[in-house]
This record gives C-alpha cells, sequence and structure tokens, in this order.
C-alpha cells in the first residue's frame, strides 16, 4: 500500500489468485482516490472524510500498536486478537454492510447477501453511472463484458417494477 496525495494504490496479497490467472490481473494495482481534497461545502466535506484514503490512514494508525501481521485487516475479537481477519469474518462484515446500506435508503434487498454480492452491486452501480464497460471489466478482472452482462448485471429497472408491483398488491390487503 502507498500513499500518495491525490489517491492510494494498492496491491492484493501475492498468494490471491483471481479467477482469471493473468499477469495483467495478478498485478494489478488497485489506485482509490482522495474523495474532495479541497471541500468546498458541507457535503464535499462530509463526503471527503467517508474516503478510503482517509479511512485506511486512520485505520492503519490505530492499529499500528496491535498488528501482529501484514495483512490490511486484523481481528479485535479475543480469540484471534491482532491476527488476520478470516475469510468468513471479512465475508460476514461485507454482507452486514450491504445489508445496512439497503435499509439505511429504505430499498429491498432481491436476495440473501453474500460477500460475492459485491461485484454484482459495484459494477452494475459503475454501469449505471455510465463508466466504460472496459474500465468495469478491468476493475473485476473479467476478460471480456459477456461475463458482467450474464452474470452480475443487476437489472434495476426490472427490479423497480417488481417492487411497485409488490406495492400495488399489499395496497389492497386488509
Amino acid at each position: 500500500m502507498v500513499f500518495h496525495a491525490d489517491r492510494v494504490s494498492l496491491r492484493t496479497n501475492p498468494s490471491f489468485l483471481p479467477k482469471v490467472c493473468s499477469e495483467i490481473n495478478i498485478n494489478q494495482v488497485i489506485e482509490l482516490p482522495v474523495f474532495f481534497p479541497n471541500h468546498t461545502n458541507k457535503l464535499e466535506y462530509m463526503l471527503h472524510k467517508l474516503g478510503v484514503h482517509r479511512q485506511l490512514r486512520f485505520y492503519l494508525d490505530r492499529t499500528k500498536d496491535i498488528r501482529k501481521s501484514d495483512q490490511l485487516f486484523v481481528s479485535f475479537s479475543e480469540a484471534r486478537k491482532c491476527k488476520p481477519v478470516a475469510k468468513t469474518t471479512m465475508s460476514k462484515w461485507l454482507s452486514d454492510c450491504i445489508t445496512y446500506t439497503y435499509s439505511c435508503h429504505n430499498m429491498p434487498l432481491s436476495s440473501k447477501v453474500k460477500a460475492h454480492s459485491t461485484r454484482a452491486v459495484s459494477t452494475s452501480s459503475a454501469f449505471e453511472a455510465k463508466l466504460p464497460l472496459d474500465n468495469i471489466c478491468a476493475a473485476a478482472t473479467w476478460s471480456n463484458p459477456h461475463t458482467f452482462i450474464t452474470h452480475y448485471k443487476v437489472d434495476k429497472a426490472s427490479r423497480d417494477r417488481a417492487s411497485f408491483g409488490s406495492m400495488v398488491l399489499k395496497s389492497v390487503l386488509p
């Protein structure tokens, strides 16, 4: 992990093997920008405080004295204190985060949330925000858009239509 003034650069753990094992995917650098470094209003300031760059610095500073591993996330549970977080724990954290975010926005979940759901949610959000499909595929380590379109693209419009129909039917119940 390398901190720059405008971003933080991350590399995956060398023991991680992506689904598509190619030179590009194995050595991919993940660049996460600083959110609103020159914030000019309250909203930008709030978003700046949520930025990954800022939060990683804060987290690393708070855990520096207890770290017994070079892994990014360390456990606070008594049984595994200061050791790397287990995959199941990380999976639970991600699932809880997605569920909490949906509930904060009063949005229905279409199915049981799993950590792997982040792939569909994040790539579909990027697609809806009109990011180029090539960029989405590169970030998700997909060699072509077919994988995204076939397996991951969340059809928000049909989900919204289903939600609408459900609300109409519920409205006639006593």
